[in-house]
């Protein structure tokens, strides 16, 4: 599933100017795509702020996302990856954004189960994090 929705949602950046504007800049594919409205980043962002950084959800990376009824239109995904990385609350510095958007909770379990996948396997999260082009990250998610 994660190959099929990729397509064009893979970014990569030097740095974000904190850790809201990464969240804006790995979902703006989204909502470009028409898989989100713009009220589904700002409750992608308000989430961190009111529960913390629950979205790191390990070393270097976070998994932004929030409700259907906060905007979800499509299942889709966007990966970016920082180059500088980004401090998150609570001092969490993270190089890998996944933002994450379901509209049912089918797909959601879908892609949280495929995104496991890739972090147990330590040959794909090294280089997913070593990654210094879109063409790198294609090539690991393949």
């Amino acid at each position: 599933m994660i190959t099929d929705l990729l397509g064009k949602h893979v970014q990569t950046a030097e740095r974000a100017e904190d850790w809201k504007d990464a969240i804006r800049m790995a979902a703006a594919p989204l909502l470009e795509n028409g898989s989100i409205r713009a009220s589904y980043i700002d409750a992608m962002i308000h989430n961190v702020e009111v529960n913390g950084p629950y979205i790191v959800i390990m070393p270097d990376v976070a998994m932004p996302h929030s409700r259907v009824e906060d905007g979800a239109l499509k299942t889709d995904i966007s990966i970016l990856k920082l180059k500088d990385g980004v401090a998150f609350p609570q001092d969490n510095i993270v190089h890998l954004i996944i933002a994450l958007s379901a509209n049912d909770n089918d797909a959601h379990m879908q892609l949280l189960s495929d995104m496991v996948d890739v972090f147990m396997d330590e040959d794909k999260m090294n280089g997913l994090l070593h990654a210094e082009c879109v063409e790198d990250i294609r090539r690991v998610l393949a």
